[in-house]
């Protein structure tokens, strides 16, 4: 059985992890719980998508019957890269050098559409694309199949932190939660039985990654904290009846605090906003993970522990298709954030608002945060996305995406209908021109995700930044499990 991992450990982690042991001593049952911020992100867990022709929102094709094998073979591979890129972002070439990925490749048994070039393919766009050797993926890169296509792998479980007697790494699953997740989530820890090991909460409370967090409360104690649909999900679950936009009365907030501290080890369990329990009317239903709500690090200073909280600005546009949110959507969501502010703030928590102007799924605390071991600092990936405003300009980074896609489309349909030489010859010219535009979005200028990080700077963080797209899921936070 491996330890607890090897890293470098500074005075501020030792500190950190004797807390985490002493403030959860009397409560672990063998778990040693340790914050998401504090962990040293030595390993995700990312999904990989099935080959496939067509892809959710990139440019795709109905493959042609003529053409060159090896020139479909290419278009195939190119295609498979930039859609894994677009949906990921540039995640891969920003980890630390030491993170190793286990990535779950669709099993051809139950998924039909792969077609089992994924595991090539992701190994020749590492080391394409991310500048790996072969011996860097031999050393960093693990695969499993997986009976779904992983695209939220947070969501599966939720880690915990590392089991005391062999330093495996404790991850927590319901099996009250999506079933696919159920399932997948084992086939990882089957895979894998050295590096993980499997925890059950009971079938009322939930795992559902994206919607929970360990964190440090201001008292140093390490806790579990929800969203506060998990506590909805909870008396929906007792009850057999939906409580979206329904009160959660008090003695139910409480059981089910009770049934989540019991599932997770005794932690201490936070509802977050807890205010929206009592009164439905004063959230967003569009803000339905934590990770779209808020993000808790350390201060790198010794100080109170930061809660960073997102602040809606009053233009708020859809950067997929300039869509201008309404009032009272905005509203919604502010009224949310701002009820999670509060309740930071009255926990002890310095609260930092981080503004931002697109839909609450690409919201700027959909990010990764851990404690890099090489350069001991409290850091986060945080996502940069495209600059769509202002949304009547046609030469914003968004618009140009959006248009170097468009042409991709038109071409891979003039070689789906005439697969000669000529035709390829334009057709991979326009991917090398699509592939240098997403190469430029990390330079380009994005005036609201230069005060994000500032923000995180200003405080002592160390912030990696990480090109993303709009696509219509999730955030960094969301692809990867960790």
């Amino acid at each position: 059985m491996k330890t607890v991992p090897n890293f470098k450990i500074s005075l501020i982690a030792i500190a950190m992890l004797f807390i985490s042991f002493f403030c959860n001593a009397g409560n672990d049952n063998g778990v040693l719980l340790v914050a998401e911020a504090e962990r040293p992100l030595d390993f995700i867990v990312i999904g990989l998508w099935a080959d496939s022709h067509k892809y959710i929102s990139m440019p795709g094709i109905d493959w042609p019957s003529g053409g060159r094998k090896s020139e479909k073979k290419e278009i195939e591979k190119q295609l498979y890269w930039m859609n894994l890129e677009f949906t990921h972002g540039d995640i891969f070439k920003k980890l630390p050098a030491y993170t190793r990925i286990y990535a779950a490749v669709p099993d051809r048994r139950y998924v039909k559409e792969a077609d089992g070039n994924e595991k090539e393919y992701f190994k020749e766009y590492l080391k394409s694309r991310c500048a790996f050797t072969d011996a860097d993926i031999k050393k960093r890169v693990s695969f499993f199949n997986s009976s779904i296509v992983l695209v939220w792998p947070q969501d599966m479980c939720k880690v915990i932190g590392y089991d005391k007697s062999d330093g495996r790494v404790a991850v927590v699953r319901s099996a009250g939660d999506t079933p696919v997740y159920v399932k997948a989530v084992k086939e990882l820890t089957d895979a894998f039985p050295d590096k993980f090991v499997l925890k059950e909460a009971g079938m009322l409370t939930s795992a559902e990654g994206g919607d929970e967090d360990m964190i440090r409360l201001p008292d140093k104690r390490t806790a579990l904290m929800t969203g506060r649909h998990r506590a909805q999900r909870y008396a929906e679950r007792k009850e057999n009846r939906s409580f979206d936009r329904t009160p959660v009365d008090d003695d139910t907030r409480e059981e089910a605090r009770k049934a989540f501290s019991s599932a997770y080890f005794g932690a201490p369990v936070v509802f977050m906003p807890e205010e929206t329990l009592k009164d439905p009317e004063k959230g967003s239903e569009e803000v339905f993970h934590l990770d779209m709500l808020a993000a808790v690090l350390p201060d790198p200073k010794g100080g109170r522990p930061k809660a960073f909280v997102p602040d809606v600005m009053n233009d708020c546009r859809v950067s997929i298709n300039d869509e201008q949110l309404d009032r009272a959507f905005v509203s919604h969501m502010k009224a949310e954030y701002n009820c999670a502010a509060s309740q930071f703030g009255k926990m002890g928590y310095d609260v930092v608002r981080l503004a931002f102007c697109d839909h609450p799924v690409r919201g700027p605390v959909n990010l990764i945060r851990f404690h890099d071991k090489i350069t001991d600092k409290y850091t986060v990936m945080l996502g940069k996305y495209p600059n769509h405003l202002p949304v009547n300009d046609p030469y914003t980074p968004q618009h140009k995406i959006v248009e170097a896609f468009r042409t991709l489309q038109s071409e891979l349909e003039l070689w789906g209908a005439k697969t000669d030489e000529a035709t390829y010859g334009r057709l991979t010219s326009v991917i090398g021109m699509t592939w240098e535009l997403m190469d430029t979005v990390e330079n380009e200028p994005n005036p609201v995700y230069e005060a994000q990080k500032k923000q995180f700077e200003k405080y002592g963080y160390s912030v990696i930044t990480v090109p993303v797209y709009p696509w219509g899921a999730g955030g960094l936070h969301c692809m990867v499990m960790y």
